[in-house]
């Protein structure tokens, strides 16, 4: 009895085929990653509207303050500890002993290896400059911006998603929507 042993050209070509299918998939998953991760992103940025507005019913159609960017190994949490409630999530912490944010949704987009394990948080909100630059007008003056539908409430802190330029950003908008980043906040009217 005789057995019929593989040749050694046949394992190189049954091995560069197996290659070339990989090769082949490897951007379809890719891509197929991204898409999942850029559409958790979106459903954390949609809860996270949700809370903002529980928060404006509950506070006389205002938007929560905050006049540092959140990080939580500073403690700075707002205006995350305003919606803290609204979200039902605890909000991320520092591990003191590895130096990283402890996070996780809606706090952090799912993309994110950077931001969020620095600060805790992946989204930034948008209104933080106008609470710093009007001081006690700010209600009235980022009210009034931030009531148009199409502005944006929070957008991605950094480009974490697949694409090019600003529209690999993902944004909230006032209306509740989230799309991609158009590259402007609001509207002056």
């Amino acid at each position: 009895m005789t057995r019929r042993a593989f040749t050694l050209i046949e394992l190189l070509v049954v091995i560069s085929i197996v290659g070339t299918l990989i090769g082949l998939l490897a951007p379809a998953l890719a891509s197929a990653r991204a898409s999942a991760h850029r559409a958790a992103c979106g459903a954390n940025l949609r809860g996270i509207g949700q809370a903002v507005q529980m928060y404006r019913n509950a506070n006389r159609d205002r938007l929560p303050v905050a006049i540092w960017f959140a990080d939580a190994g500073t403690t700075a949490l707002s205006p995350w500890d305003r919606l803290e409630r609204y979200l039902d999530a605890v909000p991320p912490r520092r591990d003191w002993d590895t130096g990283e944010a402890v996070t996780g949704q809606p706090w952090a987009c799912p993309a994110d290896d950077e931001w969020a394990v620095n600060y805790g948080f992946s989204y930034y909100y948008a209104p933080m400059h106008f609470f710093q630059a009007l001081g006690p007008r700010y209600h009235n003056e980022a009210n009034r911006l931030f009531s148009q539908p199409e502005a944006v409430i929070f957008l991605d802190g950094d480009w974490f998603h697949p694409g090019a330029g600003s529209e690999r950003k993902n944004a909230l908008r006032a209306d509740g929507s989230v799309g991609r980043f158009e590259g402007r906040l609001f509207t002056m009217r």
